[in-house]
């Protein structure tokens, strides 16, 4: 009962000890988990020691013993060991005390038990292997997803600049074009010598401007 009211309160509190207890809140986690891997085992042994394998009690605490650890398996599937540790605390104090019973019982209870830990961390090595497996390809499509969205944008910020140089090359080619015409036009008019140059010089550089206008 105080290790269930301590991972309620640790739950409730469980947003509030991520900043100032960052480092600790890991470890307090953890050894919860353990001591309430540890609490059962021992309950399993107290009730084999006070009431023997003909109680009621022995059997709905071996149900309870082996739902938590089948959940355990996949609860605890991030954090091999201490998946690995809850199991060993919780099911070694069932294993030890039904050797010491003795017994047909005590040593059936005692072989069931053993095989189901070594099932247990078989399966728990294979959760954990998956969940990695799993959390990888999340952060891979994660990453697929983020590259995409990059390549979007990259890809909207050259067809931008694309349509802005050719609005502006539009633009700067309109006035250009007039100003080789009306060029033109006047160098058919009677011109002396100085304004002739003059505007041959202007129709020249419009002609170089318009050349790099149309290589924009």
């Amino acid at each position: 009962l105080v290790l269930r009211t301590t991972r309620l309160l640790f739950a409730r509190l469980d947003t509030r000890m991520q900043e100032p207890w960052a480092s600790r809140r890991s470890i307090a986690w953890v050894g919860c988990i353990l001591l309430t891997g540890l609490s059962w085992g021992l309950f399993y042994a107290a009730s084999i020691l006070l009431l023997g394998f003909e109680s009621p009690t022995l059997l709905m605490v071996t149900v309870a013993i082996v739902i938590l650890c089948a959940g355990a398996t996949v609860s605890l599937a991030p954090h091999l060991p201490a998946l690995r540790t809850f199991v060993v605390v919780m099911l070694c104090p069932c294993i030890a005390v039904d050797l010491f019973r003795g017994g047909e019982k005590g040593f059936a209870l005692a072989g069931m038990f053993l095989f189901y830990l070594c099932y247990l961390l078989q399966q728990g090595s294979r959760a954990s292997l998956l969940y990695g497996r799993a959390r990888r390809s999340g952060a891979l499509q994660r990453q697929a997803v983020q590259l995409e969205a990059e390549k979007n944008k990259a890809r909207d910020a050259d067809k931008a600049k694309t349509d802005f140089l050719a609005s502006m090359s539009h633009e700067i080619r309109t006035p250009i074009s007039g100003i080789l015409g009306m060029t033109n036009l006047a160098l058919d008019t009677p011109l002396d010598a100085e304004q002739k140059d003059y505007l041959t010089m202007v129709q020249s550089s419009a002609n170089s401007l318009l050349a790099l206008t149309n290589e924009l």
